[in-house]
């Protein structure tokens, strides 16, 4: 999922350790920033990789530095 999601997007992931509460399983999250114009895209990458994906979108105040600005898509 994270090389899609950095081929596709041009940007970086950064991945958490978790266990479900549900069914106690060890999990791997990913986190990543990006721009409101992807967010289709991600969502379309996530479901082409595993249609079974969770998915959750927030809006952020502000993100500064990494690779946040540097995709085509963002200018």
């Amino acid at each position: 999922m994270a090389s899609a999601i950095e081929l596709q997007l041009r940007t970086g992931a950064t991945t958490w350790q978790g266990t479900g509460m549900y069914i106690h399983a060890n999990r791997t999250v990913l986190f990543c920033t990006v721009d409101r114009s992807e967010v289709r895209k991600l969502t379309r990458v996530v479901r082409e990789v595993d249609e079974a994906g969770f998915v959750v979108i927030s809006q952020g105040h502000k993100a500064l530095g990494g690779t946040i600005g540097k995709s085509d898509s963002a200018g």
